[in-house]
């Protein structure tokens, strides 16, 4: 199921909502996703590298917030 359960309007929704998906299949907590999903400032490569490098998701969101 989806984080963001709403059809994406604009360029900037797509992109959000595509974020979202992204983080959610990487594990990270609902809370979390939303929280990096709308922060523009949020390097969603390192998101991901990170838990794949093995870095704790409560970790990884301490270092990109």
């Amino acid at each position: 199921m989806a984080i963001l359960e709403f059809e994406p309007v604009t360029e900037d929704d797509r992109v959000i909502h595509w974020r979202a998906e992204v983080l959610e299949r990487a594990g990270y907590a609902r809370e979390d996703v939303l929280l990096l999903a709308l922060d523009p400032h949020v390097d969603l490569h390192l998101a991901l590298d990170l838990v794949q490098h093995g870095c704790p998701h409560e970790t990884a969101l301490q270092i990109l917030v």
